[in-house]
């Protein structure tokens, strides 16, 4: 009986073993994901909650030439992958954070001027953020110990926005780390961006 159960799992290990590798050949970005939400806890929101996310489209416009706080909650505003609002804005949580809005119809770019900062210190000195916007990628910032800048900004092109005018902006973010991982407390979610603010304006 007791061989008859290792047998079992035995099999069932190896065909667990084997998904795995077949998936990472067949769709490594799905096997990665699931490595970092089930895993390694790297990822904040589940595949699900991102599938609603990305269908989602904010009811109200933003307004150009408008500020928007992130100690605030708007609804022409989505945020996926942050937290509840502190006094002066929201840390993301996890290697991906997401924010979304609908843009009225311009000719022009659109520029997102973000006032942030990252969570770094001693114990982790660097991290790295992947900015895109709608799948499109920009130049990597860097955040370092010391050396950290308050405003980065982004330029939403024309062409990328659909009939919709809908603009996603992800940030894959390297480096994180929780308070409690580095020896600051009880906090175990694993901090990147700290954002307080972003403009939005056009850029003539």
């Amino acid at each position: 009986m007791k061989q008859r159960n290792f047998r079992v799992f035995l099999l069932t290990l190896i065909g667990f073993i084997y998904g795995f590798v077949l998936l990472f050949i067949v769709s490594p970005e799905s096997y990665e994901w699931l490595v970092d939400f089930h895993f390694l806890g790297n990822r904040a929101f589940s595949k699900k909650e991102e599938k609603e996310f990305d269908k989602k489209i904010a009811k109200q416009q933003v307004e150009l030439y408008q500020t928007y706080y992130f100690n605030k909650d708007y609804p022409n505003i989505l945020l996926l992958g942050f937290s509840e609002s502190t006094d002066k804005g929201k840390w993301s949580y996890g290697n991906l954070a997401k924010i979304s809005f609908t843009l009225p119809k311009v000719s022009f770019p659109v520029e997102l001027e973000f006032k942030l900062g990252a969570y770094i210190n001693q114990h982790n000195p660097v991290i790295t953020v992947e900015p895109s916007i709608n799948d499109v990628h920009y130049n990597t910032w860097r955040f370092e110990n010391n050396k950290n800048s308050s405003q980065r900004t982004l330029l939403v092109f024309p062409k990328y926005i659909g009939n919709s005018g809908k603009v996603v902006v992800s940030f894959n973010i390297k480096g994180i780390k929780s308070p409690h991982e580095l020896g600051y407390g009880n906090n175990i979610n694993k901090l990147g961006l700290f954002i307080e603010e972003v403009k939005i304006k056009p850029k003539h």
